[in-house]
């Protein structure tokens, strides 16, 4: 799908994941069948799917070593998600705000499961990416947007652990680019 939609593929890995996260979010529409597309399924804001992508991956990243996390546990992160881009506290949040962030996150986890298809049920009631290349991409991101001193000290406490390994050197890769 991706070289049907951009010809050569990029020769940096970070680009291309950027390059596909892109073509599944953009183009998924195109890509179902006639069927489907009947369906009147909105089209995926790709800035706000890759913000919460990016906070979803490094949320399990640093919360669940699996990779993996309870439907709830993950719809329950999102609506803390919700709340942070929104600069709200959920303990502040009115019973319509609240609603809101929830009514959020399940089109989130909808959309991304079901048409995106970057998350996946990877077992009974266990959550994540699709694929592990993917959480590690989106944390490598989430490592690049951190303040330089804030970076030093997530990395201070994980450089030699292996699962962190892939998600700094994606991390190197989106600072080079940027």
């Amino acid at each position: 799908l991706l070289r049907r939609q951009v010809g050569k593929l990029p020769d940096r890995r970070i680009q291309l994941y950027d390059k596909y996260l892109d073509t599944v979010l953009v183009h998924w529409v195109t890509a179902r069948s006639p069927g489907a597309r009947t369906q009147g399924q909105q089209p995926i804001d790709t800035h706000r799917a890759t913000a919460y992508l990016i906070e979803l991956a490094y949320w399990l990243q640093c919360n669940r070593p699996s990779g993996t996390a309870t439907r709830n546990d993950l719809h329950e992160a999102l609506v803390n998600i919700y709340f942070g881009f929104g600069k709200l506290r959920q303990e502040e949040a009115t019973q319509e705000q609240m609603f809101a962030a929830q009514r959020d996150a399940d089109t989130f986890l909808r959309d991304m499961r079901y048409f995106a298809g970057v998350i996946a049920e990877r077992g009974r009631d266990a959550f994540g990416f699709l694929h592990l290349t993917f959480q590690e991409y989106f944390v490598g991101r989430a490592l690049a947007r951190l303040k330089p001193h804030e970076r030093r000290k997530v990395l201070v406490g994980v450089l030699h652990q292996p699962r962190w390994r892939e998600p700094i050197l994606l991390c190197a890769g989106q600072l080079g680019i940027i």
